[in-house]
């Protein structure tokens, strides 16, 4: 019955973010946040940034927040403007940690990569990115014990180092939802907890943690609500700003 709930949760969360995804594939990317995002742009600027084409060799994995991010990268590319360089993406809805591991079949969310589903370890050598920016996490909060999840980072990590040994791995943290959205499995606090124990897993195992979440949350932690794409949704996806702001810290904390 446990795994019936879980698997039910799971598809409520995939069915919700298609939706959201959805919604966010009809924003035009914004070149420059609104005034209202500004201090947290300017909260990001902390170390001389690296040029866009830093990332002509990184390869960005996640859920479909990183879809939006990938959206965004190829409306400004389309229009003319660099968007981190060549950085190719890597991408599913729903997709976590612990399902990442699973045995790819009809029910599986592995990412599409040339017209089939595809591990991401795999996906990963194919491409031939040297650099792998991952955020995963928010799919795993709701279903797994945190002992799990990291069990399966962990397992993850590995494969792509079997694949592309001389692979550079960043693990992003998993970003905020609006305050109104939080649920008793999922909110804010639990999302915190979770970075703060990635930040020293990362600290203990010689990975680079990029601390995306600190430049979305207000100071209440939540996600500041003009960076919300879906807040009558799951309170969770992005608008172009927030992906702007997420583009920016990215160039000043690389690694």
């Amino acid at each position: 019955m446990k795994k019936n709930k879980s698997a039910a949760l799971l598809l409520a969360l995939s069915v919700a973010a298609c939706m959201a995804f959805s919604a966010c594939a009809q924003e035009k990317a914004a070149p420059s946040a609104s005034k209202e995002t500004e201090p947290a742009v300017q909260a990001a600027v902390l170390q001389t940034p690296v040029a866009p084409s830093y990332f002509d060799d990184a390869v960005f994995v996640g859920d479909s927040i990183t879809s939006k991010l990938q959206m965004y990268a190829q409306d400004l590319r389309q229009n003319g403007e660099e968007c981190l360089g060549q950085a190719q993406f890597i991408t599913s809805g729903s997709l976590g940690y612990n399902n990442a591991l699973w045995e790819i079949s009809e029910e599986s969310v592995h990412p599409f990569y040339k017209g089939a589903k595809t591990k991401i370890e795999d996906a990963v050598q194919d491409c031939g990115a040297k650099k792998v920016y991952l955020m995963l996490g928010m799919n795993d909060l709701g279903l797994f014990k945190d002992e799990q999840t990291f069990a399966s980072i962990a397992t993850l990590l590995e494969s792509i180092k079997e694949k592309v040994p001389d692979v550079q791995l960043f693990l992003q943290s998993v970003t905020p939802m609006l305050k109104e959205s939080q649920q008793a499995g999922l909110n804010n606090a639990r999302i915190e907890e979770f970075d703060q124990k990635l930040k020293a897993y990362c600290e203990d195992n010689g990975y680079s943690f990029i601390d995306v979440a600190s430049v979305m949350r207000d100071a209440q932690g939540n996600l500041i609500p003009e960076y919300c794409g879906d807040p009558d949704v799951l309170g969770i996806h992005f608008t172009s700003a927030a992906c702007n702001v997420w583009v920016d810290y990215l160039l000043n904390h690389p690694r």
